[in-house]
Parts: structure tokens; C-alpha cells; sequence
């Protein structure tokens, strides 16, 4: 499966989770989502999710761009306020992604600047999501949160 194909189908999830397109006014990210929610455990939050193509990615490239959806994800989360949890979602799509790129994107910190940011990569070639486990202690919500929202919107 191609990105196109593969934003095509993250697109129709999207729709079954209320999320909306946002006009991307950046070449950095060419297709991008956005909702709010309830969560039990979080209480509100804010959504901003991102597909792009990864074919060329490198494990640099990872982190510079989850750190500028971060960015994105502060400036469109302001009007919710500090009650609302901002999570953002990097999805970058790919065949047979480096192991330095998914151990970048799996092992990148979330939490930082009051948001959680998750770089997530889907390889094509194997319909597989790498993203971050869940971990054992502190923070678990936060995670769990980032399976649900995996296995709802991007493991198509």
C-alpha cells in the first residue's frame, strides 16, 4: 500500500472518530486531522493528528518533525485551556522502515511542554504499527490512550 492509499483509509477512520481535516498551511504535513474528546482517565482532550510519507525519513528526521507537530499542536490546543490534555500523533508511513527510525520514533519523549507527542510508523510492506508500549509504572493513562487512539485511527 502506497501513503496515498494508506491516508485514504486513515481518512474514513478519522471520520468514524469525529476527527475534521485542518487546512495545513505548511509542506511540512499534508494531511492533518483534529478533535476533542472525553477520556475517564485523562478528562478533555485535544487531538492533532498528522499522515505523511516516511519513505526517506531518517531517525533525525523523526524527531525534528514530531517536535514541529508539537509546535503545531501548542498553537491549535490554546483555545481549549489547560484542562484539556493536547495529544498529537505523527504518522509516518513506509516499507521496511530502518530499525533506527522506529527505535526514534518508539523511544521519542511524549511529554514535554505541557503536550504528548507521538511519532508512530507504519510500515506498509508489513501492515504493521510500530508506536510506544505502554509503560509499567507513572503515566500509563497518557499511553493507553496512544494504543486506543493507534488501533481506532491508524492500524488499518
Amino acid at each position: 500500500m502506497d501513503v496515498s492509499q494508506y491516508r485514504e483509509r486513515v481518512d474514513v477512520e478519522r471520520r468514524n472518530a469525529d476527527l475534521s481535516p485542518v487546512d495545513v498551511d505548511t509542506e511540512t504535513f499534508e494531511a492533518m486531522w483534529e478533535g476533542t474528546d472525553h477520556d475517564q482517565t485523562l478528562g478533555n482532550v485535544y487531538v492533532l493528528a498528522a499522515v505523511i510519507d516516511g519513505s526517506d525519513l531518517t531517525r533525525d528526521d523523526v524527531a525534528d518533525l514530531a517536535d514541529r507537530l508539537r509546535d503545531r499542536l501548542i498553537e491549535r490546543a490554546r483555545e481549549y485551556g489547560a484542562s484539556t490534555t493536547p495529544l498529537g500523533y505523527l504518522v509516518c508511513c513506509c516499507s521496511d522502515p530502518p530499525a533506527d527510525v522506529i527505535e526514534e520514533a518508539t523511544t521519542y519523549t511524549v511529554a514535554e511542554r505541557r503536550t504528548n507527542v507521538f511519532p508512530i510508523i507504519y510500515d506498509a510492506d508489513e501492515d504493521t504499527v510500530h508506536r510506544h508500549e505502554v509503560p509499567r509504572l507513572k503515566g500509563r493513562g497518557i499511553y493507553r490512550r496512544q494504543v486506543e487512539d493507534v488501533d481506532r485511527l491508524f492500524a488499518v
